[in-house]
């Protein structure tokens, strides 16, 4: 599998003059780190968590929804505004873990009525999906796609105004958390992504698969001005997809072992470690 648009401005930051992303050091950032996804050792949380993942399968990791609430909190205090910044993720249950992290740091966000009424979904019948992969979206046991934003859950899906659960109930303000299948066609200046698959196997699941093209290329074109990825390349590189993709940000730099901060004032870059704190 190919990227079918790799001249996307932000992999090659040469092409276009960008203004420069607030606070860091540079506007396409791929933040590598080695924490493995939740269920490589991990377990559910609470009760609402582990009800999500059995009946989902849907992948999450946790360290990268706290490092995500991070990042975002990091962006705000540079001065950008919660709708100039737009977190990305090809799970569900990391969409529900990047939710709670946001609230846990007191950042406000939104989610898209689509998305809210496939958690509300997967919470009252998963089983639907047959087992397997959910990723807002995902693979049934029997090997269909099951995409975020439609026909996994069943049917034509779930309508976008089925009643939610109180906990489930969309801010009016805030930062927009998104599936990716459910955030076509859509632009922000900031993206953050995160890309949760983090093992010792290098199993990305429907991520590494041949028709993942299209779900990389919306994800690496949504950004007018700034791009972080966070993930681990180690495991991502196992797909020649990622391969390329990593590739294109090993070749301008853009890949760094924490967040390439800079200061406004001083102009002074450091890489910050796994903790924005």
């Amino acid at each position: 599998a190919q990227l079918t648009n790799t001249n996307t401005p932000l992999l090659n930051p040469t092409s276009v003059a960008f203004a420069q992303v607030r606070g860091l050091a540079a506007d396409v950032v791929f933040f590598d780190h080695r924490v493995l996804e939740s269920g490589e050792g991990g377990q559910a949380r609470h009760a609402g968590e582990e009800l999500l993942l059995r009946m989902t399968m849907s992948k999450r990791n946790d360290f990268e929804a706290l490092l995500v609430a991070q990042v975002v909190r990091y962006l705000l205090a540079q001065g950008y505004a919660q709708d100039e910044v737009v977190v990305l993720t090809p799970y569900l249950g990391q969409l529900r873990q990047i939710k709670e992290a946001l609230h846990g740091s007191e950042v406000g966000f939104t989610i898209s009525g689509r998305d809210a009424a496939e958690l509300a979904a997967a919470q009252r019948g998963g089983e639907r999906l047959g087992g397997g992969e959910a990723m807002g979206g995902g693979e049934g046991a029997n090997g269909a796609e099951a995409r975020g934003g439609g026909d996994g859950l069943g049917g034509d899906g779930v309508r976008a105004e089925t009643a939610l659960p109180a906990e489930l109930e969309q801010q009016r303000q805030g930062v927009r958390v998104s599936t990716i299948d459910n955030y076509q066609g859509e632009e922000a200046d900031i993206i953050v992504a995160s890309l949760v698959r983090s093992n010792c196997r290098q199993d990305l699941g429907f991520l590494g698969k041949a028709d993942a093209a299209q779900r990389v290329n919306v994800l690496c074109t949504r950004a007018r001005c700034g791009m972080i990825f966070i993930g681990n390349a180690e495991c991502l590189s196992g797909s020649p997809l990622w391969r390329q993709v990593l590739g294109l940000l090993r070749a301008t730099g853009s890949i760094f072992a924490g967040l390439p901060a800079r200061c406004q004032v001083h102009g002074a870059a450091e890489e910050t470690p796994h903790s924005l704190s």
